[in-house]
């Protein structure tokens, strides 16, 4: 299946880039994203390792940023980083 022609740029930019341009493959990312999932909204979370928390390092459209804990079982990330099962989100 091919691609659409936004995400093979970004596929591009991101394999010319070297680990020290973080905020650049993000942003393509994020450029990539809605084309594939035809959806307006995503966002992106990393887990701090040290601190036990998932930050949301890119949002695209009208989202709410919110940091949550993975060593709390209230939270439905912190579920599935602690036991280590795939996220599906509704």
């Amino acid at each position: 299946m091919a691609l659409p022609l936004p995400v093979e740029e970004a596929l591009q930019k991101i394999r010319s880039y070297g680990k020290e341009k973080l905020a650049d493959v993000l942003h393509e990312i994020g450029e990539a994203v809605p084309p594939i999932t035809s959806r307006s909204r995503f966002r992106l979370y990393l887990e701090y390792l040290t601190g036990g928390i998932l930050n949301c390092v890119l949002a695209i459209g009208r989202t709410r940023i919110v940091a949550m804990p993975t060593n709390n079982a209230g939270f439905i990330n912190s579920k599935t980083s602690s036991t280590k099962q795939k996220n599906l989100t509704v």
